[in-house]
């Protein structure tokens, strides 16, 4: 079998796509870049969410690290195309995620599509569990997505913190 210049170019394209990937992913999401300002927002509960406040402080003699309350944060990846970014709001209750909801800011048409898939699964890694204990790495097929969510979420419990 002889390879074409074309099909040798693709492989290499695909092998390096796959290493960007890879490397966004273990390293990218470690600290903020400098023009990254975005900060979690605790807003009031709707009435279909818990009756919590929204930044209650833990009911005395709880273990509690985070104060309940619905948070919003913004966090962004690299992907092929570009820096990306998601809309996370998370609901907390005795450090436990009760809601969630993920809003795609994608510009890029392939990211978008990307988004779209990880919103399609990503709560069932999520409702229930305590917000320390997630951490995302491919969901329902995306792989670089997860690494803007953990942002927002690092931005969450930051803000959220008893």
């Amino acid at each position: 079998m002889q390879l074409t210049k074309q099909t040798i170019g693709i492989v290499i394209l695909v092998v390096f796509l796959v290493v960007a990937g890879f490397i966004v992913i273990k390293f990218g999401n470690k600290s903020s870049s400098p023009s990254d300002t975005t900060q979690a927002v605790a807003t009031t509960p709707t009435d279909s969410e818990t009756a919590t406040a929204a930044g209650t402080s833990p009911t005395p003699g709880s273990s509690s690290k985070y104060k309940d309350g619905t948070y919003t944060a913004i966090g962004s990846y690299q992907s092929p195309a570009g820096t990306e970014s998601i809309d996370v709001t998370i609901t907390l209750a005795n450090d436990i995620v009760t809601n969630s909801n993920v809003v795609a800011e994608a510009t890029d048409g392939t990211s978008k599509h990307y988004q779209n898939l990880f919103i399609s699964g990503y709560k069932q890694y999520v409702i229930g569990k305590n917000i320390s204990d997630i951490n995302l790495d491919k969901v329902s097929g995306s792989s670089l997505t997860p690494g803007g969510f953990d942002q927002a979420l690092a931005k969450i419990e930051t803000a959220a913190q008893a």
